[in-house]
């Protein structure tokens, strides 16, 4: 809308009695800077101190949402995160992801009985999962230059509990390991 404006303004800046070449110079450069004032008030307001799960090294952050029944949420723009999945049980979820990267460890967890779904959408990112070498794994999945795999050497044979990961990848990939 900021950019619609900006050009009707050359038409329109004789007819409201101002001169446009002067607000041009203006307006470009306090907009880059409301822009980046605006990125980093709202990246600081997502961090809080405590999360559910141990994080690698570095302490990263993006949107996410870990709820009580066991199922996830992550919308990860042009970020990242790493989680352990500490709750008892996993009940599938969504994650979303452009520009960025993911890695979710479920190793520490266990699936319910019947089928736990998992939803996967990736843009110019990355998904790798964790999960234990005997968990039943079935992958739905449509890419577009990429793709996603199980690097593990076995699939779990388990069909009472299994996990069924729906991916959708546009230039990203992901892949699952033990």
């Amino acid at each position: 809308m900021v950019i619609g404006i900006t050009f009707l303004l050359t038409p329109l800046s004789s007819l409201m009695g101002f001169n446009y070449p002067m607000i041009h110079q203006l307006i470009w450069p306090i907009s880059l800077i409301l822009i980046g004032f605006l990125l980093i008030i709202s990246h600081s307001k997502r961090h809080h101190p405590y999360r559910h799960a141990f994080r690698k090294q570095h302490e990263k952050y993006s949107s996410c949402n870990l709820s009580d029944d066991g199922r996830i949420d992550y919308n990860v723009i042009m970020s990242g995160i790493e989680e352990i999945f500490l709750k008892p049980v996993f009940r599938g979820g969504e994650i979303n992801n452009i520009m960025g990267g993911v890695e979710l460890d479920l190793r520490r967890t266990s699936l319910p009985e019947g089928q736990t779904v998992l939803k996967m959408d990736a843009i110019c990112g990355g998904i790798t999962l964790y999960v234990p070498q005997d968990w039943n794994v079935e992958i739905k999945t449509s890419a577009t230059l990429g793709g996603f795999s199980d690097k593990r050497l076995t699939n779990g044979t388990d069909e009472t509990h299994k996990l069924t990961i729906i991916a959708s990848f546009i230039m990203g990939g992901g892949e699952i390991k033990c």
